[in-house]
């Protein structure tokens, strides 16, 4: 009996079990499901908070990669290095919501996100490490591709 089940033809012809016929959702579904993800308190706005809370693992993570880091090493640096972490996340802050321009000052909506037409390189950059150093290197990158 299994046997045959396993052999009969499957009726439905399209092989993609996803109910979808799009595989690729659109930008604006794509940018829902990360902001419902991002909105930690379902609020329907992203505060300073919510951006600092996900850009903080990335900046760990720059930091272990060493990517912002000077050459010497020492205890004394510790300091100073939280202090560089402190600014890059003050800065890349700032920058977020320039990029944004959201109707509230310091709240980000999903209306917002959508309209700025930047909303998934704020994601990469609030989500992932190689998200964000592509967006921070875009200039040497357009550089070096016109040469």
């Amino acid at each position: 009996e299994a046997l045959a089940y396993a052999l009969t033809p499957n009726p439905n012809p399209n092989p993609n079990p996803n109910p979808n016929p799009n595989p690729n959702p659109e930008p604006d579904q794509a940018l829902a499901y990360h902001f419902r993800m991002l909105d930690l308190h379902k609020t329907g706005r992203l505060t300073v908070f919510e951006v600092n809370y996900f850009f903080r693992p990335v900046i760990e993570r720059l930091h272990e990669m060493k990517y912002y880091e000077t050459e010497q090493e020492m205890p004394s640096r510790e300091r100073e290095k939280e202090r560089e972490k402190q600014k890059l996340l003050e800065d890349v802050v700032d920058e977020i919501f320039d990029m944004v321009k959201p109707k509230e000052r310091n709240a980000i909506t999903l209306k917002d996100l959508v309209d700025c037409k930047v909303g998934e390189t704020v994601v990469g950059i609030l989500t992932d490490v190689f998200a964000f150093l592509q967006y921070d290197q875009r200039e040497q990158l357009m550089h070096s591709a016109e040469e």
